[in-house]
């Protein structure tokens, strides 16, 4: 076999290669549940099996409620970039160290002061059997709400 020939057939191969990964990428990516597209809104709708008018108010539930939650979740992060810039001084200040990781507390705690009366709402919504799929829910609700994202890592 002649160097061109190698080279030939390498190429040949390395493009085949590479069209196999992208091929993988793209059709793995479309086959796994998307947890945003599927989201807690229409696993909600679909669990407590909600009429159209139900749905409506669902959704009028949801517009009034995330607001809240993002002006809560973007006030947490700027007291944590507060808490953490404070690292950069030589002399800890424990009452500003104390007294921001209380604000952090206090905005956590009304984000879920928000999201228990939001899920109190959302009972309200309900009728009949709904009332026992909605109490069945409350077993998954923290992990259908968790936000918690995963660390990147850095390297």
């Amino acid at each position: 076999m002649t160097k061109n020939n190698f080279y030939k057939y390498a190429a040949i191969a390395l493009l085949l290669l590479h069209f196999v990964v992208i091929g993988f990428f793209i059709f793995t990516k479309s086959h796994k549940p998307n947890h945003r597209n599927d989201g807690p809104k229409n696993i909600i709708i679909n669990r407590l099996d909600f009429d159209q008018a139900q749905q409506e108010a669902y959704q009028k539930l949801i517009t009034v409620h995330q607001p809240s939650i993002q002006v809560e979740v973007k006030n947490i992060n700027l007291l944590k970039k507060m808490l953490y810039t404070t690292l950069k001084n030589d002399v800890q200040n424990q009452a500003q160290t104390d007294s921001l990781i209380t604000e952090i507390s206090v905005a956590n705690q009304t984000i879920e002061r928000l999201h228990f009366a939001h899920f109190l709402d959302i009972k309200k919504l309900c009728k009949g059997e709904q009332v026992q799929k909605f109490n069945a829910l409350t077993e998954d609700l923290a992990k259908l709400f968790s936000h918690s994202p995963k660390p990147k890592r850095s390297e």
